[in-house]
């Protein structure tokens, strides 16, 4: 298949990798170059000759070298070779790659043999469920008390705490399996002391764990999809199985913005779309260990449709995060035309607002809220950065988004259509833009 230079490097799993594989991309530093439907290889040449194998169906790769990240500097530097120069595949298929990739579709077939043949023992499962109920409610209990000290003594005052007491909490909370509600409280502490607005994000943070913690006593008068949301919030996860048994919403999806960000060990990954036709939102989270990076999904390119990929909602009620299902990392397709983003925007701050308000009510527990609007516009009120809308009603920049400057160099003096999400309705980061027929994404990356 044809290869572009962009479908190559949104499978870099970091700068690094990407920018030693465009060093090394020259036919002498490779031989017996191949390519097929379903995969590309090489010998990989140097101080030390390499095996480099991609299968395309994936992606995955496999190189001889000692390289544990992958794709290895070898495989990403083949890519890149046969997109510029595809006519340097003329190799057969070595048996060795044959193999393996009968393999890779024999493990794929007998991990669904089990799982169709699974047999699982419903009283045992309502057994665990019922001891992890008990667990998380002694969390919570425990946690109140922390929180009613922290409101006993004030912000400034619990702004002193060691670490030590912090971490005590969040680590009682993790055994009692509420690991949602650990997260929730590190981000808290982390807030606290932080900035000349500090109190306000922290109490506006306080007042949400207070309403999650309410909702989660009166959850039996609560909806279902509204009680499994928030068991959501607080650390439940629906398994992989279940969220893929749910209804498949079919592509095209724009790829609005990714970015990976990694923090005590773990990375995470966000993926933020967008349904072409219907102008759905939704958001792929993903996690991988500090061993293993390479479990992130790869071949997003921002500003590009995925035209065959296919997205399975964890709630069908409240939809937005998703599970995305894509028969090739490969396939996505540049936008020629906007005129669907547009009609899918927000007129002004107000309507996004009626937006957002609809978005709340339903989906109360969420961490964020997407918004699309059209015709905004960058102005300075007070010595700060402030996002306008053609009516002159403003809106604050988020004070942890730290992209500000970037964001100018993008937008500049134009109007433009903005993506942003916000977690309180009061404070925005933008995460993209459309100005004059481009799709400009801002770093949501951290160096991994």
């Amino acid at each position: 298949m044809k290869l572009t230079q962009e479908q190559v490097e949104s499978l870099a799993p970091d700068p690094g990798t990407l920018k030693r594989a465009q060093k090394i991309a020259k036919p002498s530093n490779y031989a017996n170059i191949g390519a097929s439907d379903r995969a590309i290889w090489a010998e990989s040449l140097g101080s030390s000759n390499y095996t480099t194998y991609i299968d395309i169906s994936g992606p995955a790769y496999k190189c001889s070298c000692p390289v544990k990240k992958l794709p290895c500097k070898h495989a990403m530097g083949l890519m890149v070779l046969i997109a510029n120069q595809p006519e340097l595949a003329t190799a057969p298929e070595p048996e060795e790659l044959t193999d393996w990739l009968i393999k890779r579709d024999s493990a794929a077939k007998a991990k669904e043999t089990k799982k169709s043949g699974e047999v699982k023992d419903p009283k045992a499962q309502a057994k665990r469920q019922e001891q992890r109920t008990q667990n998380v409610e002694a969390g919570i209990i425990e946690l109140r008390k922390f929180l009613e000290d922290m409101v006993r003594v004030g912000l400034a005052e619990s702004s002193k705490r060691s670490q030590d007491l912090w971490q005590d909490m969040q680590k009682r909370l993790v055994d009692a399996q509420a690991k949602g509600l650990s997260g929730y409280l590190e981000w808290i502490r982390t807030e606290m002391g932080q900035g000349p607005q500090w109190t306000e994000r922290v109490f506006r943070a306080l007042v949400r764990l207070h309403a999650m913690l309410n909702a989660w006593d009166n959850k039996h008068n609560l909806s279902p999809a509204m009680v499994q949301q928030l068991r959501e919030r607080i650390g439940w996860n629906q398994s992989k199985d279940d969220v893929l048994s749910n209804p498949a919403v079919p592509g095209p999806w724009f790829v609005i913005n990714h970015g990976t960000k990694y923090e005590s060990g773990l990375y995470s990954q966000t993926i933020w779309l967008m349904h072409q036709q219907t102008g759905q939102f939704a958001m792929a989270l993903n996690f991988a260990s500090d061993f293993n990076p390479e479990a992130l999904e790869k071949g997003f390119q921002n500003g590009t449709l995925l035209p065959i990929a296919s997205a399975h909602f964890y709630s069908q009620e409240f939809p937005q995060r998703i599970i995305l299902k894509r028969s090739n990392a490969f396939e996505m397709e540049w936008v020629d035309c906007w005129d669907w983003l547009e009609q899918h925007s927000q007129h002004n701050f107000e309507s996004a607002a009626q937006s957002l308000q609809k978005q709340r009510i339903q989906q109360p527990f969420l961490e964020y809220w997407p918004v699309l609007v059209k015709d905004v516009r960058i102005v300075n009120k007070d010595e700060q950065l402030t996002l306008a809308d053609t009516d002159g009603r403003l809106l604050k920049i988020a004070s942890d988004f730290t992209c500000q400057w970037q964001l100018l160099a993008v937008v500049g003096k134009n109007p433009v259509t903005m993506f942003m999400v916000t977690s309180d309705c009061i404070s925005f980061s933008p995460w993209a833009v459309l100005n004059n027929g481009q799709w400009l994404a801002l770093n949501m990356n951290s160096e991994l």
